[in-house]
């Protein structure tokens, strides 16, 4: 069976950090995906992520083509 993929933006958040701490205590097949635009030794919800992406920041013009790539490539199932 194909494991389901979730990516998540702004994992810097509090709220994210929350929701992938319970995703992962939850559903351990989810394969999780956490994006930001911060390095990831400052997004704590990346310790819950099987996967950290760095991205240009949302208000940047790449930002768009970033995620786009990182769901097609990842085959993501959920953003």
């Amino acid at each position: 069976m194909k494991k389901s993929k979730i990516l998540i933006g702004a994992g810097g958040t509090g709220t994210s950090f929350a929701i992938v701490s319970q995703l992962r205590s939850t559903w351990p097949n989810l394969e999780i995906f956490v994006t930001d635009s911060n390095p990831k030794e400052l997004v704590t919800s990346s310790l819950f992520s099987d996967q950290f992406i760095q991205v240009p920041p949302v208000t940047d013009v790449l930002f768009e083509s970033a995620i786009r790539e990182i769901i097609r490539e990842k085959d993501i199932s959920v953003y």
